[in-house]
């Protein structure tokens, strides 16, 4: 089989893997939320933020080092384990420690032994097959897929159960820890490797790991520091409505948007010795964003509250306004997205590094230093502060490609005019009339997305006269037919 086959057959093979993964997870979200409490909800978020926080300071990048090298030997998948191991090990040993901190920090007596329990998925995690990392960088994407299917499923099939007959947090913690212990003992039957300590050239490998290191705890602490600072400010209880519907709220930006807009990134490489073209296809890629994010965050935003009642029961239904909130991160999300890939093709991987380090001192400093008198206002500053991130990110892509960013500008501030108005239309026609929750969802969002195309072509024929307009839409156009046509040579 062709390198290009095997890619491709290994793309659609990881996209079904991850499609059943997300499928599992969220009907496991639904169930999960009809039998548990917000409270159960938060005790498991702070549990598992604060191990993950651990687990992700002893990453060592041992996958992306494996990836980037020419040829590889038993030895240096096993030192690559080798030096993971170690830093996991100590990783455990800390978070042991600092679980009486913890308890202590969130207030909730019920937490301690939930930490204890929950510490086992670092060293379970480090001890799995490194021969799944080198069926990976073989293509070989099938072990990969069979075994997250099934650790799901075995999460799932505990969890739930246990849900029903407890209606108590410990389903969550067992129903994790179980999970990760199979994924443990399976990974060696399906991508098999003879493990071994091994130190050999383990100097190269850590010069490589530094920075992967650093990367993954600033990240890490960007996303999360949120929902830890929650438990402090807010109660357990309120952090568990506001993590499920963080959660929820990114899903769109991860499964929708991503996907689509991955096909056009790739680009940046190869146009980086050509700034103009780099500056146009850079403008395209936002703009195609800016489509697709701005009806979902415009839908979200104003019928949050049909979404949580048709998913969800009463108690949960108080939180329906985070999640309007909270969804405006979608559109930040995956505009910085494309902007850091623009920095990471320039070689300007310590740019982005430097920005996101700053960019998490300004979130905590934001978020500890102002008294917030609801968690909704704290949602707000958060999105504030994503929002102002994401244009200083912006400006300085622009900067380096030397040219305006006038045309997105104004072109996103159509786009999310028409996603406004689209709302606001759509919610009063709703309102009017009285419809059960079903037809009250599904015509909401038929009619919106119908009203939010016809504002986009209304704008579009008004402003048709003029040639940038005409250049950027007919070249959008001829993008999405040369992706049409390789899908459909991908297949045949």
């Amino acid at each position: 089989m062709s390198l290009g086959k095997k890619t491709i057959n290994g793309s659609l093979l990881l996209l079904f893997g991850k499609v059943i993964q997300k499928s599992l997870g969220i009907i496991s979200m639904l169930v999960l939320a009809r039998f548990l409490t917000p409270e159960d909800f938060g005790i498991v978020a702070m549990a598992t933020i604060t191990a993950f926080f651990f687990d992700v300071i002893g990453e060592t990048g041992t996958p992306q080092y494996i990836a980037q090298k020419d040829t590889i030997t038993s030895e240096d998948v096993n030192t690559a384990w080798t030096l993971n191991l170690i830093f996991k090990a100590a990783c455990f040993v800390c978070f042991i420690l600092a679980i009486p901190l913890i308890s202590a920090y969130s207030e909730n007596e019920l937490i301690e032994p939930v930490l204890y329990c929950i510490s086992l998925v670092i060293p379970l995690g480090a001890l799995i097959s490194p021969g799944l990392i080198v069926q990976s960088r073989n293509l070989n994407y099938k072990p990969i897929t069979k075994l997250s299917i099934i650790e799901k499923l075995v999460s799932i099939c505990v969890t739930i159960p246990l849900a029903i007959l407890l209606e108590s947090y410990w389903a969550m913690v067992i129903g994790m820890i179980a999970s990760y212990a199979l994924k443990f003992f399976i990974s060696y039957l399906v991508a098999p490797w003879s493990v071994r300590l091994c130190f050999q050239n383990i100097k190269a490998q850590w010069k490589f790991s530094k920075w992967v290191l650093g990367q993954g705890i600033i990240g890490f602490s960007r996303s999360e520091a949120d929902s830890f600072l929650t438990t402090r400010l807010f109660g357990i209880d309120i952090l568990g409505g506001f993590n499920l519907m963080k959660n929820i709220s990114t899903l769109p930006a991860n499964e929708i948007i991503r996907p689509i807009v991955n096909p056009l990134l790739p680009a940046f490489s190869r146009l980086k010795n050509e700034p103009e073209r780099l500056a146009y296809q850079f403008t395209n890629c936002l703009v195609i964003i800016m489509l697709m994010s701005s009806v979902i965050v415009g839908y979200i935003y104003f019928f949050h509250d049909i979404l949580i009642r048709l998913a969800f029961d009463e108690k949960w239904w108080e939180f329906s306004p985070l999640l309007g909130t909270l969804s405006l991160i979608i559109v930040t999300f995956s505009i910085s997205e494309v902007v850091v890939r623009l920095l990471l093709s320039k070689g300007l991987t310590k740019v982005s590094f430097v920005f996101s380090t700053i960019t998490l001192a300004v979130l905590l400093l934001a978020l500890l230093g102002v008294e917030y008198s609801s968690i909704v206002d704290f949602a707000k500053a958060r999105v504030a502060i994503a929002y102002l991130s994401c244009l200083v990110l912006l400006g300085y892509a622009y900067y380096l490609l030397k040219t305006s960013g006038l045309f997105f500008i104004v072109s996103s501030s159509i786009i999310s005019l028409c996603a406004f108005i689209a709302g606001i239309i759509t919610r009063e026609l709703i309102d009017a009339v009285s419809l059960n929750i079903v037809l009250e969802f599904f015509g909401s969002g038929i009619l919106y997305v119908v009203i939010y195309i016809a504002l986009l072509l209304l704008v579009l024929v008004a402003l048709w006269k003029i040639p940038s307009v005409q250049q950027r839409v007919l070249y959008l156009i001829s993008l999405f037919q040369q992706l049409i046509k390789k899908e459909k040579v991908s297949h045949d």
